[in-house]
């Protein structure tokens, strides 16, 4: 397991303190909240009163670090009003644990640039000011996302030329994402391209790319050669199977469905874009955002959780709005009118003719489509049918299968129906309310599957029943 792969594995939070104000920026009612390791025994028996998983122990020293086992990758946070008890504490730490990073509250303005934890790469000071505002965990988050963006930028600061590749049809998610990186690297479109094997087809993203002036060059997988390194945007190198790419950092929000090895790996299923994610590492790393990038942001968090009403988390919230107020919400209005091509009304007329309603399951078949953006956007549609609690959307675009899953993220999984029913046969998986599979014509035709309208049924119903 790599440094990158373990530091949200295990959230404990551990907070050094000589004084009960630590308990208010970090409050918990119950032992299984923050681990307080305190000063003195007396600061320990009122904080153990109060229902707080304290301890107390001489923080200068070893003891208190083994004892309770301070270790990578826990979350640390010093609050010791005392300078020189402080600097002994923040020491100790260094010298007894393998931490990769420590919060360390200040207050006193005269003494912020003096001492060992002014200075040392693996302390991050933060003011009381900002504890109080965002909270004690949340600093303490921010410090290991920190931690994370400076190995990430220390991996690819000496490279040329960096490619920035989303998947083949880009959504905002991950065209967002990758802006974000390009400016957290420090790059430009020259030495750090947002690319795909594919072209943005959907107008609204269209509109993104012209309003926002952001461009996705389409590439040609023997073009990744010439790439010093490769970072992959809320996509997964599953999705380029066939291309076998030397894949060097992964930042995205989709469940993994094959496991990958890279010397960078951030994946976060349990939020509900991956602009999230960048958002954090744009704060952590105290990074200006423009209104423009604030835009993108805030796009691609919209379109992927549905104005928050989707798949989100408290974390997207957190981003959401503090990225609000920075975007132009009269562009977003301007991209925001999903339309769908008038060429496919015929085909959207028969399917519906031909919709077939099973175990409260409703499945919808779509033919020869212009784009494949209509089979989500009909499966989205699909579930405000009454007494459906499944939309199972199905389409044929550009001689593949293309199939949406939907439901009211109360009842299966649908990433895991859908991995279950369709993995055999090409790419599968998604989130709780919604997942999405992929396969070639071809491969079904070889396997006697002819017929994908009795194929996606079939197989979606077994998959549903058995999980």
């Amino acid at each position: 397991m790599s440094e990158n792969e373990d530091v949200r594995d295990v959230l404990r939070y551990v907070i050094l303190c000589d004084d009960e104000f630590a308990f208010y920026l970090a409050p918990s009612d119950s032992r299984e909240g923050p681990l307080f390791l305190c000063a003195d025994a007396e600061l320990r028996r009122r904080l153990v009163r109060w229902g707080v998983n304290a301890v107390s122990g001489k923080l200068q020293s070893r003891g208190p670090y083994r004892r309770h086992r301070v270790s990578s990758p826990d979350r640390v946070g010093v609050f010791i009003r005392d300078l020189r008890s402080r600097e002994k504490a923040v020491q100790a730490l260094l010298e007894y644990t393998d931490l990769k990073a420590v919060t360390v509250v200040v207050e006193e303005q005269k003494n912020r640039d003096q001492g060992l934890s002014s200075s040392h790469p693996r302390i991050r000071r933060v003011s009381l000011t900002a504890v109080c505002r965002n909270g004690m965990l949340q600093e303490m988050e921010k410090t290991l996302t920190a931690h994370r963006v400076r190995g990430l930028q220390a991996m690819i600061q000496d490279q040329e030329k960096v490619l920035l590749l989303i998947q083949q049809d880009p959504d905002p998610d991950a065209i967002a994402s990758a802006l974000a990186m390009r400016i957290l690297l420090g790059r430009n479109k020259l030495s750090a391209p947002i690319a795909s094997f594919g072209r943005v087809s959907r107008p609204e993203n269209q509109a993104m790319l012209q309003l926002l002036d952001i461009e996705v060059v389409q590439i040609q997988p023997s073009e990744v050669e010439g790439f010093d390194r490769i970072v992959l945007l809320d996509v997964h190198p599953s999705r380029f199977r066939e291309f076998r790419l030397p894949v060097h950092a992964i930042v995205d929000h989709h469940p993994e469905t094959e496991p990958c090895e890279c010397p960078y790996k951030d994946i976060r299923p349990e939020y509900g874009a991956t602009c999230t994610i960048l958002t954090e590492y744009l704060q952590a790393a105290e990074i200006k955002i423009s209104q423009k990038l604030a835009t993108a942001l805030l796009y691609g968090i919209k379109t992927d959780t549905l104005w928050l009403g989707r798949e989100a988390a408290e974390s997207d919230l957190r981003a959401f709005s503090s990225l609000y107020p920075l975007a132009n919400h009269r562009l977003i209005s301007r991209m925001d009118r999903p339309q769908l091509p008038r060429k496919d009304l015929k085909v959207l007329s028969n399917a519906f003719g031909e919709a077939h309603i099973e175990e409260e399951v409703l499945f919808v078949h779509l033919e020869d489509l212009s784009r494949e953006d209509v089979v989500p956007y009909i499966a989205d549609f699909c579930l405000q049918v009454e007494g459906v609690e499944w939309a199972v959307v199905s389409g044929v675009y550009q001689k593949n299968l293309v199939v949406s899953a939907r439901n009211y993220g109360y009842t299966k999984n649908a990433g895991e129906v859908l991995r279950a029913a369709f993995s055999g046969f090409g790419s599968a998986g998604g989130h709780r309310s919604m997942a999405k599979a992929v396969m070639a014509l071809r491969d079904l035709e070889e396997k006697e599957a002819r017929d994908p309208w009795q194929f996606v049924r079939k197989a979606f119903l077994q998959a549903y029943r058995s999980n």
